[in-house]
């Protein structure tokens, strides 16, 4: 089984991102929030379980409606940088979808392939009709899947996939309630 733990300051860090990104007001078209994610991979009882720890955005990478060309030197320089400060490994990375899904695209498979990372998350940021907050975080077990409504005018959507042994897979994601303690009573796991 494979499980992603991700603690509160990464999540916060992605999710601001993303909002922030959707709130620009700019041309969405080739706009994606990017960044690295860090931390520790523990195996339970022959499960692995990564435990996202450290999200770093990555501010510089160049893009177009469809992709993202990596800096690879600005991701060299922050691979080893937080590996010095934080005693973390590189486990993978985030991206956004505006107006879309967390589903991987082809280019999306194609880049978590070439790089080999072990993660991909997808944050899919949708302007809801609505403008209510209910400041609730829905967790979708079977669908893999979490749904912050924590904005009046945008929800977010999180999904993660695993490349490992050459295959994609869509993987389970937890909040470490923990690290996470004024939301903890607003977290609702939906089977």
């Amino acid at each position: 089984m494979l499980k992603i733990i991700l603690e509160g300051s990464p999540l916060v860090s992605m999710i601001n991102s993303a909002y922030s990104l959707a709130r620009s007001g700019k041309d969405k078209r080739g706009i994606e929030c990017y960044g690295l994610l860090f931390g520790k991979i523990e195996n339970n009882n022959g499960s692995l379980i990564s435990r996202i720890n450290f999200a770093q955005p990555i501010q510089i990478a160049p893009r177009s409606y469809d992709a993202i060309w990596r800096c690879r030197k600005e991701e060299c320089r922050t691979k080893r940088s937080t590996k010095i400060l934080t005693n973390n490994h590189l486990l993978g990375d985030y991206h956004s979808h505006i107006d879309g899904e967390t589903e991987l695209s082809s280019t999306d498979k194609n880049d978590l392939r070439k790089t080999k990372n072990l993660y991909s998350l997808i944050l899919s940021i949708n302007k809801r009709k609505r403008l209510k907050n209910q400041n609730r975080i829905y967790v979708y077990p079977e669908r893999k899947e979490i749904i912050f409504d924590i904005y009046e005018d945008y929800i977010i959507a999180l999904g993660g996939y695993s490349y490992i042994n050459g295959r994609i897979r869509r993987t389970e994601l937890e909040i470490d309630k923990l690290n996470l303690s004024p939301l903890n009573k607003k977290i609702i796991k939906i089977s």
